[in-house]
């Protein structure tokens, strides 16, 4: 399972897994599940049979990337992130993890169409969503 802890690319029917260590209330740490809903910091999930599980921080959370849906909605929060950067950033940001801008769009474009993705470019995708998030 290959996730990102990407709090702004979880949306309504994201795969999910809870890496906050700290719920030991309910002992979910780890699980995984789908999001019901999300309103602000407060995310709604089915996760284990457990009908719903409401979760006060969604930065707890860890989007299942090697999940197809995962993966459309990283690609998803992206492509909105990249529109606020410059293309030289962009292209810095893709080069630092060691990808071609071709490679790294025709990711983006295979992820937001639900097609299958190989581990390497699921880490691309991860990679370049964490150096985004670190870098502003």
């Amino acid at each position: 399972m290959i996730t990102a802890q990407i709090p702004a690319a979880i949306r309504a029917c994201s795969p999910v897994a809870l890496v906050d260590p700290l719920d030991t209330a309910q002992h979910l740490s780890g699980r995984r599940g789908t999001v019901h809903a999300r309103n602000g910091n407060l995310c709604s999930f089915a996760i284990d049979g457990v009908e719903s599980v409401v979760i006060a921080g969604v930065d707890s959370l860890a989007l299942i990337i090697s999940d197809p849906t995962g993966a459309a909605h990283l690609a998803w929060w992206l492509r909105r992130s990249i529109a606020k950067i410059s293309a030289a950033q962009n292209s810095e940001h893709i080069a630092a993890i060691g990808a071609t801008v071709d490679g790294f769009w025709d990711i983006i474009l295979r992820a937001e169409h639900g097609a299958v993705i190989y581990e390497r470019s699921l880490c691309v995708l991860r990679d370049y969503a964490l150096r985004v998030v670190s870098n502003g």
